[in-house]
């Protein structure tokens, strides 16, 4: 739950030094920041688990975008700009990503909408 040490205290009804020196080390056998660092390790993990079965398992699109962007350094946006022959001016292209979430499993390219020049 990554509750902090105030939060823990208050919820028990327990002093910082009762909860620090000895509940935690009757219970745990352990200091308490060795515990609670354990302890929170466990909550990024289970955190972490939940945003993959939310993306994977539950097909929720928005976090299949944002572990996208975290974990694959996928964008929303992709510019690019070529050289221009004749003028020696760069041409610069805003290109669209082609699946959005409603067509996410069914990209559906636009020749006419799928390449834009940029206007100055």
């Amino acid at each position: 739950m990554k509750a902090t040490t105030q939060e823990i205290t208050h919820l028990f009804g327990l002093s910082n030094e009762t909860v620090l020196k000895s509940a935690v080390r009757k219970h745990y056998g352990k200091a308490f920041l060795e515990v609670y660092t354990m302890k929170s390790a466990e909550g990024v993990i289970s955190l972490r688990r939940a945003q993959w079965m939310s993306a994977v398992q539950d097909r929720n699109v928005s976090m299949m975008i944002w572990l996208g962007k975290q974990y694959l350094g996928q964008k929303d946006r992709f510019d690019l700009e070529i050289p221009g022959e004749e003028t020696g001016e760069a041409v610069q292209f805003y290109i669209p990503a082609i699946a959005r979430p409603a067509q996410i499993g069914k990209p559906k390219p636009n020749p006419e909408k799928g390449l834009h020049v940029a206007e100055k």
